[in-house]
C-alpha cells in the first residue's frame, strides 16, 4: 500500500514538473522561476 502511494506521489511530481517546464521553458533551470 505504501509503495503504491509512493509511486503515485512521484508520478504526480513528474507530471507537474513536465507541465511546469513546458510552460516556462524560457526560465533558467537553476532559479526555477520562484
Amino acid at each position: 500500500m505504501f509503495f503504491k502511494i509512493l509511486v503515485f506521489f512521484f508520478s504526480v511530481q513528474a507530471i507537474a514538473f513536465a507541465i511546469y517546464f513546458s510552460t516556462s521553458s524560457s526560465c533558467s533551470l537553476i532559479s526555477l522561476c520562484f
